[in-house]
C-alpha cells in the first residue's frame, strides 16, 4: 500500500533558533556516521522541504554510529540553485525543478548534479455522492479555490457541462501548508479562504457521503489515501487538454508527471559531494525504503512508487548527472502559434518517407512558412557543409570531400535515417529467361529507340546509341541544374513531382524496341517479350531509367501490346463485374503465367503480394557483377536499383526555435507510426524513440553554444570565433548507404496511353493463371 506522510509544522521553535543563532536564516548542524574524521554537507534551498530531511537525517542519525555534520542553510528555491550551480552548496531542497536559467549556469561553472526524488505532493477534489461532475479541468482551478473565484461556487464553473447547481467548498485550515505551500503552487493567484473549513478529512467526507450536501472537499492525495471509510465517494479525475483526456488520481500517474495537481520534492546533490565520506551512504538512505517510510505519520507527502526510487538509486549510484526527472515533456519551445519559416534542400526521391514528419510539423505550426528547395543530393551537400542550408533531405551519405567541408566550416551534422526503398524486377519462376539484367539490355528494353516517332520505324543507330550510352557502374548523381523555382509546398503525393520532357505522342501500335527476348541478346531465348509496367509517373519507373540512362531524361516505351498496363476493370471468372484487381497483383499474376512477361516494383509492396511465388527475381549487374536483391544488398549500397532517405540537420542550426521544433517533430509518435506502415527498409522505429533523449542534449548544447557565442560577440576583447561551436564530423552520418540511382527529376515523358484494351485480358485475379499471355504480341 502506498506510504503515507503527515507534515508537522515546527515555525515556533525555528523562529527561536533563528533569533538564539543571531542568523538572519534558518542553520542547523546535525551530526551522523564517518570513520577517520568529519565533513560538513551544507543543504540550501526549500525551508518547506527541510523538515521532511530532517527528519530523514535524525533517523539515519539514529541508525547509525556515523560522525559527519550537515548544515541546513534555507533562503528558498532561487537561493538555493544559485548556491549550487555557485559551487558554494552540496546540495539543493527544492520545490520545483532547476530552471533553464539556472541550469546554464550550472553548466557554465562546470557544476554537476544528481537529480532526486524525496516525495510528492499531490491535491484531490472530492464530490458529493450523486453530483453532476466527474471530471476538471486544470485550467477551471483558478476558478474554483483562487482568491477570484465567485462568492457563490456552481458546478458549471467546475465542469461547464456539468448541471447548473450551488456547491459548497469543504477545506482545511486556511493557515496549514497544504493551502498556503501547496495550494498556492498550483495557481496563478492567493487560495481563496471563504470556504468551510474541515476539522478532519474524514469529517468532510462523512458530510459528503449525503447526496443532498451538494459539496466540494479539496484534501491533499495522501490525506484521501489514507482514510479508513472513503464513503463510496470518488476524487475528480482531471484533465490538462480541455477535458479530452480525464486522468484519476493513483500514486502511478502522480509519479508519471501526467496528473496536473501535483508537484515534486527534489533533492539535488552536487556531483562531488557524494564523494564526501558517507553522504553518498545518506543520500542512499533517503531514497530506501528505510529511509522514506518512516515520515508516514508525520507529512501529508505521497512516497514514491518503487519504480522512482530505484531511479533515485541509479542515479546515485551512476552517478547519473543532469535533469533525469524533471525535464520537459519537449526541449522546443517555440509556440504552436509563433510566425517563423524553415526551408528544406534537397531531393524529391523519397518524398514519401518525410511527407509524415512534414505534416506533423506544418499542422502543428501552422504560421510557420514550409519550403522546400529541390536540389540534387550533390547540391544539398554542397549547401549544407558550406552553410547556407541548415536542413537537407538527401538519399545518399556525404562523401570525404564534403564531410571535409563540413569540418572546415565547423558544420556538424545529425541524421535521420528514414530507411530504404528498392525496386525489384521478376519474371516467371520456371522459366529459362536471364538470371541477370546489366544496365544496357535493360536500356534497350524499356527506353524508346525510333527515329520518327510517328512512324515508330526501329533505329538501328539510335538503339545502338542507346546501348553504348548506358552506364556500366552504379549511377552516383543525378542531373546537376537545380530547378529554376523553388518549392513552396510539401509533395502532395509519394512519387516525386515529374519535370518530364515534352514529347511528340507516339502511335502505342509502332514499335520502340525489341519485341523478342533474343532480340535483346542472341543468346536468350526466341521467345516473345511482354513488359507489363505500373502506370505514368511510378516512382520505380523513374528509379530505373535514372540508374540505367546515368540520369538523361528518356521516354520509357509505349507500344501496345509489348508494353501493357493493368486495365482499369476486370471482368469476375463468373462473368459478373468483380473488384478491381490491383495494379501489382494483376502483373505479378500475368508475369507468372506467362512465359516472356517481364515487370517491377517496390521492393515492400512486392513482399506483400500474394502472388509473389509464382515469380523469380532478377539480379542486376550495374557494372560490378550481378547482385540480388536483399535486405543486406539494399542497405549495404550493392544492389544498385535502391536509395535511402535521410534527414540531416546542422547541429548548430538547433539553436533556432524552428529548425528545433522541425527535429522534434521527425520524432514524433504520428509521423514514426505513418513511416512505418511504408515497409522500409532499415527503418528501426524503436532505434529514433530511444533517440528522444539525445534530442534534448543537442537542442540543450545549441542553445548554450549560441548564448556563449553572444557573449563573446559583445566583449570588445572578442576577436575568435567561439570555440563551443562543434567542431567534430558528425558520427550519426550512417558509413554506407544504398547509392543513390535517382532524383527528383523524372526520366519518363508522358505519352498518349494505349486507347484500346489488350485484346486478350486474363478474366481471373493473379491467383488464377491465365495461359495465353496477357494479350496477342506482335510476331
Amino acid at each position: 500500500m502506498t506510504k503515507l506522510f503527515r507534515r508537522t509544522l515546527h515555525a515556533a521553535l525555528l523562529l527561536t533558533l533563528v533569533l538564539m543563532a543571531g542568523l538572519p536564516t534558518y542553520q542547523s548542524r546535525t551530526s551522523f556516521a564517518q570513520d577517520g574524521g568529519s565533513s560538513d554537507v551544507v543543504v540550501a534551498g526549500s525551508r518547506y522541504v527541510q523538515d521532511l530531511l530532517q527528519h530523514i537525517v535524525d533517523n539515519y542519525n539514529a541508525a547509525s554510529e556515523n560522525d559527519t555534520a550537515v548544515q541546513f542553510d534555507a533562503q528558498g528555491n532561487a537561493d538555493g540553485f544559485t548556491r549550487l550551480c555557485g559551487g558554494v552548496a552540496d546540495a539543493v531542497m527544492a520545490t520545483e525543478p532547476i530552471s533553464d536559467e539556472q541550469l546554464l549556469a550550472c553548466d557554465t561553472n562546470q557544476i554537476e548534479f544528481v537529480e532526486l526524488v524525496l516525495a510528492y505532493e499531490a491535491l484531490v477534489l472530492v464530490p458529493s455522492a450523486g453530483a453532476p461532475v466527474a471530471c476538471i479541468d486544470q485550467s477551471s482551478l483558478p476558478a474554483v479555490l483562487g482568491e477570484g473565484g465567485a462568492a457563490q461556487l456552481n458546478w458549471t464553473v467546475v465542469n461547464p457541462t456539468a448541471t447548473p447547481g450551488d456547491v459548497t467548498l469543504y477545506g482545511p485550515n486556511p493557515e496549514s501548508q497544504t493551502v498556503v505551500g501547496f495550494l498556492a503552487s498550483l495557481l496563478p493567484d492567493a487560495p481563496r479562504t471563504d470556504y468551510s473549513q474541515y476539522e478532519s478529512p474524514q469529517a468532510v467526507v462523512d458530510i459528503l457521503k449525503d447526496p443532498a450536501s451538494s459539496g466540494l472537499a479539496f484534501m491533499t492525495f495522501a490525506e484521501w489515501e489514507k482514510l479508513e471509510d472513503q464513503g463510496g465517494l470518488t476524487p475528480l479525475q482531471v484533465s490538462a487538454d480541455q477535458l479530452v483526456t480525464c486522468l484519476s488520481p493513483d500514486a502511478g500517474v502522480i509519479a508519471a508527471g501526467t496528473y496536473p495537481f501535483r508537484r515534486s520534492l527534489m533533492l539535488y546533490v552536487n556531483a562531488n559531494a557524494l564523494d564526501k565520506a558517507h553522504f553518498v551512504d545518506f543520500a542512499k538512505y533517503a531514497v530506501s525504503t528505510d529511509g522514506l517510510p518512516v515520515t508516514d505519520d508525520e507529512f501529508n507527502f505521497t512516497v514514491p512508487v518503487q519504480a522512482v526510487l530505484d531511479r533515485d538509486l541509479n542515479n546515485i549510484n551512476g552517478p547519473i548527472v543532469g535533469r533525469t526527472f524533471t525535464r520537459p515533456d519537449s526541449p522546443v519551445t517555440l509556440n504552436t502559434a509563433a510566425e517563423g519559416s524553415i526551408t528544406v534542400n534537397g531531393t524529391g526521391l523519397g518524398a514519401s518517407s518525410v511527407k509524415p514528419i512534414y505534416d506533423s510539423f506544418t499542422s502543428t505550426y501552422a504560421n510557420v512558412t514550409f519550403d522546400i528547395q529541390p536540389l540534387t543530393n550533390d547540391q544539398s551537400w554542397g549547401a549544407f557543409c558550406s552553410g547556407t542550408a541548415s536542413v537537407i533531405q538527401v538519399n545518399r551519405a556525404p562523401t570525404e570531400a564534403e564531410l571535409a567541408t563540413c569540418a572546415e566550416n565547423k558544420i556538424d551534422p545529425y541524421t535521420i535515417n528514414l530507411g530504404s526503398q528498392a525496386v525489384v524486377l521478376v519474371v516467371k519462376a520456371d522459366s529459362d529467361l536471364p538470371v541477370c539484367l546489366d544496365y544496357s539490355q535493360l536500356a534497350t528494353m524499356l527506353v524508346q529507340t525510333v527515329a520518327d516517332p510517328q512512324a515508330g520505324t526501329l533505329n538501328p543507330e539510335a538503339t545502338a546509341e542507346a546501348t553504348e550510352a548506358a552506364p556500366t557502374e552504379v549511377v552516383t548523381e543525378a542531373p546537376t541544374e537545380a530547378p529554376t523555382e523553388v518549392a513552396t509546398e510539401v509533395p502532395a503525393d509519394a512519387t516525386p513531382e515529374a519535370t518530364e520532357v515534352v514529347a511528340v505522342p507516339l502511335d502505342p501500335t509502332k514499335l520502340q524496341g525489341p519485341t523478342r527476348w533474343n532480340e535483346i541478346n542472341p543468346e536468350w531465348p526466341d521467345r516473345e517479350l511482354l513488359i507489363l509496367v505500373p502506370n505514368f509517373g511510378a516512382l520505380e519507373t523513374d528509379l530505373i531509367l535514372t540508374a540505367v540512362m546515368n540520369g538523361q531524361q528518356v521516354m520509357r516505351r509505349t507500344d501496345a501490346p509489348i508494353v501493357q498496363m493493368a486495365p482499369v476493370n476486370n471482368e469476375g471468372a463468373s462473368g459478373t463485374s468483380g473488384a478491381d484487381i490491383p495494379d501489382l497483383q494483376y502483373r505479378i499474376g500475368a508475369t507468372a503465367n506467362f512465359d516472356g512477361a517481364i515487370t517491377y516494383a517496390l521492393w515492400n509492396a512486392f513482399q506483400a503480394d500474394p502472388g509473389k511465388d509464382g515469380v523469380r527475381v532478377l539480379q542486376i549487374d550495374s557494372g560490378n557483377g550481378c547482385v540480388e536483391p536483399t535486405t543486406e544488398s539494399i542497405l549495404d549500397g550493392s544492389y544498385s536499383f535502391a536509395y535511402g532517405t535521410s534527414l540531416v540537420f546542422s547541429k548548430a542550426a538547433l539553436s533556432d526555435d524552428v529548425v528545433a521544433a522541425l527535429l522534434w517533430q521527425s520524432f514524433n509518435a504520428d509521423a514514426l507510426t505513418q513511416i512505418e506502415a511504408l515497409g522500409l527498409i532499415g527503418f528501426d522505429r524503436a532505434g529514433l524513440e530511444a533517440e528522444r533523449e539525445n534530442i534534448f542534449t543537442l537542442i540543450e548544447d545549441a542553445r548554450r553554444a549560441a548564448a556563449d557565442a553572444t557573449s563573446t560577440d559583445v566583449t570588445p576583447e572578442a576577436t575568435e570565433v567561439p570555440t563551443e561551436v562543434p567542431t567534430e564530423v558528425a558520427t550519426e552520418v550512417p558509413t554506407e548507404t544504398p547509392t543513390e540511382v535517382a532524383t527528383e527529376v523524372s526520366t519518363e515523358v508522358p505519352t498518349e496511353a494505349p486507347t484500346e484494351a489488350p485484346t486478350e485480358i486474363p478474366t481471373e485475379a493473379a491467383t488464377v493463371a491465365p495461359t495465353e499471355a496477357p494479350t496477342t504480341a506482335a510476331q
